[in-house]
């Protein structure tokens, strides 16, 4: 009986050089363990890697909810590509978009070569809420090739966030642990805009130009984490009656200070 040959992507539906991806090429799961895994140098699921390894050029392009721009973020790969490592690229994206531990990234293949369509879904199996960025956005370039694929849309990238707007912000949608406990925040705009690695600071917090709370904000001596801690924060919490489920933008609006929109 004759059996039918499973479709290929045509050449039409590819950018660069290499092999077609499947039409049905299934979605991937990348699981957050560790804090490690926020790092650059996270590596690939590997019946991942071992169907569609040869598929993947030097780089790979993640397209997130609410995004019109792709983040390049670069491949480490071994010889025979039986393994693949996230590089250049990955801990600026897991940072922005406030990843951690338990989380997991779903990557569904979006139909050009190298690109994939992210999802980011929280420990508790919720996706998270994206913050909305528009054209003329700016990431980092992931390798001279990365950059002329992205010519037209990577403009340049300065500090977590710095869409259309001056101001570096970021956005976190609050857990219940985030309420009765600490804050994670992202390291990178901490590291840039508060305080230090392996030190801590003060920082105020104001709403809508009023009342203003002082929170302990800390930063792992490895530079991979960084939090509000309880001090100064729960009174925060308490004070705005905070909920799970609660989406806060926190925008830089002087030296460590930071407005907060609750919506």
């Amino acid at each position: 009986m004759a059996t039918m040959s499973r479709p290929m992507a045509s050449r039409s539906n590819r950018e660069g050089r290499g092999h077609a991806f499947p039409v049905d090429s299934p979605s991937f799961c990348l699981k957050i363990v560790t804090g490690v895994d926020l790092q650059d140098g996270k590596e690939l699921p590997e019946p991942a890697v071992r169907k569609y390894g040869n598929c993947m050029e030097d780089s790979i392009f993640l397209k997130v909810p609410n995004c019109e721009t792709s983040w390049p973020v670069e491949l480490k790969k071994t010889i025979r590509h039986s393994r693949i490592w996230l590089q250049k690229g990955w801990e600026q994206f897991t940072d922005f978009y406030s990843v951690d531990q338990d989380y997991f990234i779903v990557f569904s293949y979006e139909g050009k070569h190298s690109h994939f369509q992210v999802h980011i879904f929280h420990n508790n199996n919720m996706e998270i809420d994206y913050p909305i960025c528009g054209g003329g956005s700016s990431f980092p370039s992931a390798s001279s090739a990365a950059r002329d694929q992205n010519s037209n849309n990577l403009q340049g990238f300065h500090g977590a966030n710095k869409y259309k707007v001056d101001k570096p912000r970021f956005w976190i949608t609050m857990t219940a642990s985030y309420l009765s406990v600490y804050l994670n925040i992202p390291a990178h705009f901490t590291i840039k805009n508060l305080c230090g690695i392996g030190s801590s600071c003060n920082v105020t917090l104001q709403i809508e130009g009023k009342r203003t709370w002082t929170v302990l904000c800390s930063v792992s001596k490895c530079g991979l984490k960084a939090r509000f801690n309880p001090a100064g924060w729960k009174a925060f919490v308490k004070d705005n009656q905070l909920e799970a489920g609660d989406h806060c933008r926190f925008e830089l609006i002087g030296e460590r200070k930071l407005k907060v929109v609750i919506s």
